[in-house]
């Protein structure tokens, strides 16, 4: 699904860039702190010399000339998650450090550098373009195991707005690689992010399960079984059963969400689809490779994944 820069208006092109180069500099400046506990967090001060603020007018803004005439469904799905991924994470988290409801100190300033490194890798997934030289060490051979999504999730606090706090309960009964590459492995993080903020804009009680186990160990590779659930409200609940009442696999169609766009669910069909080698995401729906299910008072999507793309 990458987006040639040529698909999006001029306006668009440079406002990319700026939000890319302005995260870029973040990671760049917060980088040195991931080599071990003895390197001291940066000074704030630093932090805000770069005006990070700017990114959240400029992701408003973004994609408001492109969309008014785009025909290539790749242009809307970009904006999407260059909007979307974690990019309200880092902006509501770096708020809340400058306001002193959190202390900035190595457990933010590392959250703070995970979630830039996501999105980062993420926005390269989108749009290659924007960071060509970047793009081919993603591009390279390298493996990754599956404990960064652990490192990531696991009895996470995934900050969504300034009142909002998702937390994560992660269990994982697998060991071993996730994917080979850099670029692949964006690609599971925009499933997984999507399917976080999905879950985060109706989760009842505050709390996401996120759940991985092999569901055929003697594949070669093993495939991999993601759950995510959500408790939602029994009014929620019963709207979608009124509105699906033969299933909820049109939500993974783009404009079929209830409160958004649609491209979320629609997004993580298409890379189920593409890992595995399949058309398009209504055969990734329809081989059950993808899915979505009301079960009493909570949301499930559940997704397969090779382990080795």
């Amino acid at each position: 699904m990458n987006t040639p820069l040529d698909l999006f208006h001029r306006s668009d092109r440079v406002l990319m860039q700026e939000m890319y180069d302005r995260l870029f500099a973040l990671f760049e400046l917060l980088r040195p702190m991931s080599g071990g506990e003895d390197v001291p967090p940066v000074d704030f001060q630093e932090v805000e010399v770069l005006h990070l603020a700017d990114l959240t007018t400029w992701a408003q803004q973004l994609g408001t000339e492109t969309l008014k005439s785009a025909k290539d469904e790749r242009v809307p799905k970009a904006i999407h998650d260059i909007r979307g991924g974690c990019l309200a994470g880092i902006l509501v988290t770096l708020d809340l450090i400058r306001c002193g409801v959190y202390p900035w100190g190595r457990q933010f300033a590392m959250q703070v550098f995970r979630l830039v490194r996501d999105h980062l890798k993420m926005f390269r997934n989108c749009v290659p373009q924007v960071d060509p030289v970047t793009v081919e060490r993603d591009r390279a051979e390298h493996g990754h195991s599956i404990s960064l999504l652990a490192e990531k999730w696991k009895d996470a606090a995934y900050r969504l707005t300034s009142e909002q706090t998702l937390e994560v309960v992660y269990e994982c009964a697998y060991e071993g690689s996730i994917s080979e590459r850099c670029m692949e492995f964006s690609a599971l993080d925009r499933i997984v992010y999507n399917c976080m903020n999905n879950a985060g804009r109706f989760a009842e009680d505050g709390k996401v399960y996120f759940h991985i186990f092999p569901i055929d160990e003697g594949a070669k590779p093993p495939i991999l079984r993601m759950v995510l659930a959500n408790r939602i409200s029994a009014a929620h609940a019963a709207e979608l059963r009124k509105r699906f009442p033969d299933g909820l696999e049109r939500l993974f169609s783009a404009r079929e969400s209830t409160d958004s766009s649609g491209y979320g669910l629609n997004i993580c069909a298409d890379f189920v689809a593409s890992a595995f080698g399949l058309g398009n995401w209504k055969s990734a729906v329809s081989r059950r490779y993808i899915g979505l299910k009301v079960l009493d008072d909570s949301f499930v999507v559940w997704f397969h994944w090779p382990s080795v793309v």
